[in-house]
């Protein structure tokens, strides 16, 4: 009844509005405390660890973590 309720009200399920949440953290983390390393980073964030991280960066950006700091810049 939860997932119903918060997708009818959200417009996405808990698990992919964690996937966002989790995405966002990483880049304003990263843009915090640009000399963090990437497994810090992971965990900072609140991933289960790297893999999940690379995926979801791929999903959302199109890029592996790396590529994206490297080529993008900060807000």
């Amino acid at each position: 009844q939860f997932e119903r309720k918060f997708s009818a009200f959200i417009g996405l399920s808990p698990k992919q509005y964690l996937r966002i949440v989790q995405f966002q953290s990483a880049i304003h983390r990263k843009q915090l405390q640009p000399s963090k390393s990437m497994t810090d980073l992971t965990y900072l964030a609140g991933y289960y660890d790297q893999s999940h991280m690379v995926n979801n960066f791929k999903q959302f950006s199109g890029m592996t973590p790396k590529k994206y700091f490297s080529e993008c810049e900060p807000i």
